[in-house]
């Protein structure tokens, strides 16, 4: 009875508020028990697409996604600047309006997602990150990819396994300028996406930064491009032993 009475309420919730789960998609079938000819199903199905057995919840209420996906060891992001193509766009653009999306396309500031207009068709609308954090008050991202971060400790990244590895250094120029391990490049990790290109994706490649924070979060965007030979030094520059001859904090 209590099951059936939760169903019931998320039945009404849905009807009542959510515009963007219905739409006259061309999709036709099931998926996941929902009808392809619904948003629910069209986007779970558009998601699923990149982020194989993703296990998130899709009957839960959309607010829940980001917790569910969360949970299940999914990537989940905060600000617009973190999106990237595939990802799960779950915001609110008015009370009890929950907007979905799928992000498409992400440049230069611009994202480009998928999501219904008004007459529930589905369309591919462009928005600027800040205005979509202003006014669609974005709830999250859900990256379509599960992430396992590999960790080296600094000794052993100058072991023989990693003697042809690419050093790439991810603090801000100026810190870099002051001191770094000899043949690292610098790339700042917030110059990273749109210089990724820069890096041989059949390298393996040591990310490193202060403490080991920044490396981390690089090494989550590198895979979630595509990249599965990086590594973040763990403790970062702090444990590098030729900082001991220089006086400036790296």
């Amino acid at each position: 009875m209590k099951k059936f009475l939760t169903l019931f309420l998320l039945l009404i919730y849905i009807l009542c508020f959510n515009r963007v789960l219905a739409c006259d998609c061309d999709s036709e079938g099931v998926y996941k028990e929902f009808p392809m000819n619904e948003a629910t199903g069209y986007f779970a199905n558009e998601f699923d697409k990149v982020a194989p057995k993703p296990g998130v919840n899709w009957h839960e209420d959309a607010y829940l996604w980001l917790d569910s996906a969360r949970d299940k060891g999914w990537v989940v992001k905060g600000t617009p600047e973190e999106a990237i193509p595939g990802a799960l766009l779950v915001g609110v653009d008015k009370p009890s309006h929950v907007l979905i999306g799928i992000v498409r396309e992400v440049k230069e500031g611009k994202i480009i997602y998928e999501t219904l207009d008004d007459n529930n068709h589905v369309i591919k609308v462009e928005s600027d990150a800040a205005r979509l954090a202003q006014t669609l008050h974005v709830l999250g991202y859900i990256w379509p990819k599960r992430v396992i971060v590999q960790e080296v400790p600094m000794e052993q990244a100058f072991s023989d396994k990693f003697k042809n590895a690419l050093f790439v250094d991810v603090r801000p120029v100026n810190k870099f300028k002051k001191g770094h391990i000899p043949g690292a490049v610098s790339i700042p990790l917030q110059e990273l996406k749109k210089r990724m290109h820069e890096i041989p994706p059949e390298r393996k490649v040591l990310l490193i930064c202060s403490t080991g924070k920044g490396s981390a979060e690089a090494n989550v965007l590198l895979q979630n491009y595509g990249y599965y030979n990086t590594y973040s030094v763990v403790g970062g520059m702090k444990k590098w032993p030729g900082r001991e001859r220089l006086k400036q904090e790296l």
